[in-house]
């Protein structure tokens, strides 16, 4: 069964020249589209699952029908993004939810890309003990003969991420390039050498970014007298203990006005979204959230107060 896996490190651009001493480090795009893992096995259906293990094959059967092509007979177990590789970065998630957020197969919608970053079984064999770069390794020889393009390479609509050495120079490269220049969520370093699987992925972002659940609201005043005003914001301490960390706003008014529908008609609350934010106070709390997004693709439950207590590490 997929199994998902937050990354296991966060780090600031300015904590990057740290780890520019590793010589085992690759240096990658961070492509925002929406998580799914593919399981594939002789004799069954595949299946495309979200973070809330939802089978989601049936929105994506091109997808499908080429990781059997790929992939041959046997079990495999891949992780990645669906995503449109080949539209601006501001715009790629969106685009993918677009994909993903139906119930089935929409013709009229632009295919996306499965982007594969790691694979967690190979030929009914569990990879999640071996190396990071014998996984690469798998993966690369699947797309030997892809075309490749600035930061990942294609076959069909499948993908893999392209990755260089960590090095000073090539991360400011990069950095300039996907976030500063085209508006990219970041970067992906990882250790070729880490055994533990996903415990090799330090995420780069710009802002620090946090997933929260909606456990109330606060009425807008002036402008937004009716609406939304701003969303309270939790996470779970443990499986059953729930801690507010504090409120956003920043929404666009259309977003205001869904989540003002949404909270009369009893849906906003335990929506998940995603947030930025200026540091986390030493009792918990986010100084200056913002609103970036609706996470439909993630449950509450993985929304942990974990996220705040490794930016005070």
């Amino acid at each position: 069964m997929f199994e998902f896996v937050r990354a296991g490190k966060k780090c600031s651009p300015d904590g990057v020249g740290l780890l520019v001493k590793n010589n085992n480090l690759i240096v990658e795009e961070k492509f925002d589209g929406s998580r799914f893992g593919a399981e594939l096995q002789t004799g069954a259906d595949a299946k495309i699952l979200s973070r809330n293990g939802i089978d989601r094959a049936a929105n994506v059967p091109y997808i499908v029908d080429e990781l059997h092509n790929m992939f041959g007979a046997g079990r495999h177990i891949l992780d990645g993004e669906i995503i449109h590789l080949h539209h601006k970065r501001s715009v790629r998630w969106e685009m993918a939810r677009s994909v993903m957020g139906t119930k089935e197969f929409n013709p009229d919608i632009e295919r996306a890309h499965y982007c594969i970053y790691d694979i967690q079984m190979h030929n009914n064999e569990s990879l999640k003990s071996t190396k990071y770069a014998e996984r690469r390794n798998i993966l690369k020889e699947y797309f030997a003969d892809g075309e490749v393009h600035d930061y990942f390479i294609t076959k069909g609509q499948l993908a893999i991420p392209r990755a260089w050495k960590l090095t000073q120079e090539v991360y400011d490269k990069m950095w300039k390039e996907i976030v500063e220049d085209n508006q990219g969520e970041g970067i992906m370093i990882k250790d070729l050498t880490e055994t533990k699987y996903a415990k090799s992925w330090t995420k780069v972002k710009k802002d620090f970014t946090v997933d929260a659940f909606v456990v109330g609201i606060e009425k807008g005043k002036g402008k937004y007298e009716g609406q939304v005003g701003s969303l309270i914001l939790a996470v779970y301490d443990d499986r059953h203990s729930i801690t507010e960390i504090g409120k956003c706003s920043g929404m666009t008014d259309d977003e205001r006005a869904q989540f003002t529908d949404m909270a009369v008609d009893g849906t906003l609350k335990m929506t998940v979204v995603e947030v930025k934010a200026n540091e986390v106070t030493k009792n918990l709390k986010l100084r200056h959230p913002a609103f970036i997004r609706v996470r439909d693709d993630k449950p509450a439950q993985q929304c942990s107060l974990d996220q705040l207590k490794e930016q005070l590490k």
